[in-house]
């Protein structure tokens, strides 16, 4: 508090932000001496770059003589500040005609003003010292009329700008929205400064962020182009802060380093100076040289040759096969290319093709959807040309009256209107992208980070550029069409499958239900009849209860294997699995359960103990335990099922071998298929499958990327083949 409440400080700050109104006040008026708007916002900028000077003079003042005259200065210099500032806003917001009589009441009454100011003592009696300030001004009878008038001023001037921030469109409204800013911050940071005025001992403290004012006024001159600004400006004030930051960073290295030199390694003060002076030196060439690099990329568009240009926009672009990834990439070529300020693709909404939807936007290009009806649409599908705005960015009060969409006759109408919704977008030209003679998006693109405006051959390039674009564009649509009727086809499979399931379960837990039914409706029928034969009624209640628990048994089989499907989770493939250990494990496991046909049958694995596959060993022993079963229960009193296996270049094959009875051929089109059986509804008065065993294998084998084949002949048995690919190609190429 006590550096900020410094005179000497808040002095500084004045000189500080008068030398920076002083500097951007000549730059807007040599930019466009011809423009309205650059005089008025030159005489603005002067007048506050007076009263900055004037007011940090009038700080460091000690002679009250000269202390009088630069506060009257000063003074006189608010007075002109708000006749200025009124008539700036005026004129942005188009109200210059209907307020004519009231600008010239204005600067009438400023000019009086100043008149009495500088000519009697009624407005400033005085400058004499005020708390620890050498002078400050003492206000005379009538001083209440400055700051009256200013408040009256300012209160109109910025309900004139809101209301007119509420009436613009596009990017005219974020220009009024920034001068707003700057100059209700400037003028927030300079009242406090009447306090003292009125003998109020609170110290202006607000003074520094005065400066706020020319900043965020130079931000808008570059970055949005208040007041149609030229170029000119925009690059020497761009120039001119990297050319300070270059001061201050040679500054900053010399102090630092002589404070090492003389501090810390001990030497001279001469010899630490010289030496950071040579390191300064030393580095002030490079970083120049990189700071203009920087600003080259950053700015402007070299002269490159067309093809060239050509090829950078254009290349890889064929291979992109998404349309939202090809138009990010297309936006970010064109605007890293071409150094835009911003760019914006649309395309047409699928569902709604009454609608373009931004597809990709970069930089502040407004993001709203565009109808079938809007002009600009209309003229580019009529036109099937690019459209360049002949204003640029000029936002001019006769070039934005609106006419309404029905009054658009002929095609020099709707191209007026489609320019009008070109600027107020935000952009300076468009392209159209058609694909089959349909209008399907467009390209808009802002104005050059330089300011420069756009040669033919540039057109000429993005022409040719959109028109490349519209076959990548096709080639993305093609393949998402692709990849949705592939998601399309996939999900009717799995709603086939998933009908298919639910009529198998419905088909098979029908049955047992049935049977619980019936069983249980007998009993309760026939109980009155069993009341004299105790034996009997014991008979029929142990086959009854026998016939309900293998009918349950039956549904929680069924529901077990659904389980199974429900919480299957993916396969894990691994290399190096030995068959012949799981094959010798899935016999074990069966040879201590039993069959179920009550009689031995042998089991055997000649599958070569050396032999390895890539699959998931959980899948492969339920696989083998699952036709291992089949054919046990197939083959007859001493049957066999053999397990053997064949290694060939490109695979291996595991074959599973019983002498069982065979399965009809009328049944091999459906015996993967969920529920299907062909063994009998009972067998040795035990329930038989649930048909869901083989279907299970083949889900198995087609999830590792294998196939199961079958082979039977009635009476002679069944050969189930599995077919795994090899193993020893990916060696062979692994040890080459």
């Amino acid at each position: 508090m006590q550096v900020l409440g410094n005179f000497l400080f808040l002095a500084v700050s004045c000189y500080f932000t008068g030398v920076l109104c002083l500097f951007l006040a000549l730059l807007v008026l040599k930019a466009n001496p011809g423009s309205k708007g650059c005089r008025l916002a030159f005489a603005l900028n002067l007048f506050v770059s007076l009263w900055a000077f004037a007011f940090g003079s009038m700080l460091l003042s000690k002679n009250e003589a000269w202390g009088l005259l630069i506060a009257k200065i000063l003074t006189v210099a608010i007075y002109f500040i708000n006749a200025s500032f009124f008539h700036l806003v005026m004129f942005i917001t188009h109200k210059e005609k209907s307020f004519r009589k009231c600008l010239i009441a204005n600067y009438a009454l400023a000019c009086c003003l100043a008149l009495i100011t500088l000519l009697t003592r009624l407005i400033i009696q005085g400058s004499p010292p005020k708390l620890d300030f050498p002078s400050y001004l003492e206000g005379g009878p009538l001083y209440f009329i400055s700051p009256v008038y200013l408040f009256l001023v300012v209160s109109l001037s910025i309900f004139s700008l809101i209301g007119g921030i509420r009436r613009a469109k596009g990017y005219q409204k974020t220009r009024l929205a920034l001068f707003l800013a700057s100059s209700s911050l400037g003028y927030l940071a300079g009242i406090p400064t009447y306090l003292m005025a009125y003998n109020i001992p609170i110290k202006p403290l607000a003074l520094p962020f005065v400066s706020l004012f020319p900043i965020i006024l130079s931000y808008a001159i570059i970055k949005h182009r208040f007041l149609d600004i030229r170029k000119l400006v925009k690059n020497t004030l761009l120039f001119s802060l990297l050319f300070i930051l270059l001061l201050c960073f040679a500054s900053g290295i010399l102090f630092i380093t002589r404070e090492i030199m003389s501090r810390w390694v001990g030497l001279d003060n001469g010899l630490a100076q010289a030496i950071a002076i040579a390191l300064a030196l030393a580095l002030y060439s490079p970083l120049k040289e990189g700071l203009s690099r920087i600003t080259r990329q950053i700015l402007y568009l070299h002269a490159e040759n067309p093809e060239t240009i050509f090829g950078k926009l254009s290349e890889n672009m064929l291979h992109y096969l998404d349309t939202k990834t090809l138009a990010q990439e297309a936006t970010k070529r064109v605007r890293d290319t071409l150094a835009l300020h911003r760019i914006s693709l649309y395309l047409r909404n699928k569902r709604n093709p009454y609608v373009f939807e931004p597809k990709a936007c970069i930089g502040r290009i407004r993001k709203k959807t565009l109808s079938h009806t809007n002009p600009l649409i209309q003229y580019l599908e009529r036109t099937k040309e690019f459209l360049a705005a002949p204003h640029g960015q000029k936002e001019r009060p006769g070039f934005f009256r609106k006419k309404p969409l029905f009054a658009l006759r002929n095609i020099k109408e709707i191209k007026n209107e489609a320019i009008r919704q070109l600027a107020i977008l935000g952009g300076v030209g468009c392209f159209p992208v058609f694909i089959n003679q349909s209008l399907r998006g467009v390209l808009i693109i802002g104005q050059k980070k330089s300011d420069a405006s756009f040669r033919e051959d540039e057109f000429e390039i993005l022409k040719s550029f959109t028109r490349h674009f519209e076959l990548a564009l096709g080639n993305a649509e093609y393949a998402e069409g692709l990849r949705r009727s592939h998601e399309e086809l996939s999900r009717n499979e799995r709603d086939a499958f998933a009908g298919a399931l639910i009529a198998g379960v419905e088909h098979e837990a029908k049955n047992p239900v049935s049977i619980m039914t019936l069983s249980l409706t007998n009993l309760k029928t026939n109980a009155s009849l069993l009341s004299g034969s105790k034996d009997e009624a014991e008979r029929r209640i142990q086959k009854t209860m026998l016939d309900v628990l293998e009918a349950s048994a039956r549904i929680k089989g069924i529901i077990e294997h659904l389980s199974t499907l429900a919480d299957k989770k993916p396969l894990r493939i691994e290399a190096n699995v030995q068959p012949h250990r799981i094959a010798m494990r899935a016999i074990q496991d069966l040879a201590q359960n039993g069959n179920g046909n009550g009689h031995k049958v042998r089991m055997e694995s000649r599958i070569p103990e050396n032999l390895r596959l890539a699959c998931d060993s959980n899948a492969l022993f339920e696989i083998l335990i699952n036709l291992i079963r089949n054919g046990q229960e197939a083959c007859p009193k001493n049957g066999s099922v053999i397990l053997s296996a064949q290694e060939h270049e490109t695979e291996v094959i595991l074959r599973i071998k019983d002498t069982g009875s065979g399965i009809p051929s009328a049944h091999f089109d459906h015996i993967f298929e969920p529920f299907y059986t062909t063994k009998n509804s009972r067998q040795n008065g035990k329930p038989s499958g649930s048909g869901m065993g083989l279907f299970i294998v083949k889900e198995n084998m087609e999830s590792m990327g294998a196939k199961i084949e079958v082979r039977s002949r009635l009476g002679k048995g069944t050969v189930f083949r599995l077919r795994f690919p090899s193993l020893a190609p990916a060696f062979e190429g692994a040890s080459q």
